[in-house]
């Protein structure tokens, strides 16, 4: 993250961690010892270290309990005030069969949850995990992120999220691989020449890559330890400080994705 989004991010949520918290009941109020911008920069700290506090207690100088403590707090608050994550007004064509954004399933593992754990578990990953659809554009702006249990696969995901509906709707043309079927997603296809299926590949690729680049953050890309609503919630969150960055700084020109 460059300094001029943390800004951007410590005006949204900083008036609100200048507030007290409340620790174990509503009369209870403490106020935090650090300030809300070193408070907002432990919180991006934790994305990136994610596992134990450890070094976070020797960086800021805290008990590992006001770490988690803060965390909790903070954590809603910065999700409530990030909405980079929307459906475009206008959905711009490529040359490549008209399709205009690319989508694709990603596992974020996490431990077994008991009871019903059948619900987050599949064969073919060999692990618990709640699965990310991503659909973003062909530039790498996230569109639409949508977080369902780790049994579905990803036709599956298609089916549940509704996406098949808005394609039919607005009579759009996505990028996707194999693990999908739909008469408007362009997949992979045996019968065209190697050229074709080059092309496809590399400009679907894009939705892997963002993919990638929200998986930076170590919490994303390890087994989470904690709840499933609080692994919905930090996963949401580092997807919109993802499409932050790439909102910003594009990973395509229309014109590279034309040629």
């Amino acid at each position: 993250m460059f300094y001029e989004q943390f800004e951007e991010l410590l005006t949204a949520v900083g008036p609100s961690l200048k507030l007290p918290r409340a620790v174990s009941s509503p009369r209870r109020i403490v106020s935090a010892s650090l300030a809300p911008t070193t408070r907002l920069l432990l919180l991006l700290c934790y994305f990136r270290e994610a596992g134990t506090f450890r070094r976070l207690v020797n960086i800021f100088h805290v008990s590992k309990a006001f770490i988690s403590r803060d965390i909790a707090h903070i954590l809603p608050k910065l999700h409530c005030v990030l909405d980079s994550i929307r459906w475009p007004d206008q959905w711009i064509p490529s040359h490549f069969k008209a399709t205009s954004a690319a989508i694709d399933c990603t596992p974020h593992f996490r431990r077994r949850v008991h009871p019903q754990q059948g619900d987050w578990y599949r064969g073919d990953k060999h692990g618990h995990f709640m699965n990310a659809q991503v659909v973003c554009s062909l530039r790498g702006e996230i569109y639409n992120v949508q977080l369902l249990q780790g049994h579905n696969n990803d036709q599956g995901c298609f089916n549940i999220t509704k996406v098949k509906q808005l394609l039919e709707a607005l009579q759009l043309h996505w990028l996707a691989d194999n693990g999908y079927s739909h008469h408007r997603l362009v997949v992979p296809d045996d019968s065209q020449a190697p050229s074709w299926n080059h092309k496809q590949k590399g400009l679907r690729s894009i939705v892997e890559v963002v993919i990638g680049l929200a998986k930076t953050n170590r919490i994303a890309a390890e087994v989470f330890t904690l709840s499933p609503e609080k692994q919905a919630l930090v996963l949401m969150v580092i997807y919109q400080l993802t499409n932050m960055s790439l909102k910003r700084y594009p990973l395509r020109r229309l014109s590279t994705i034309n040629e």
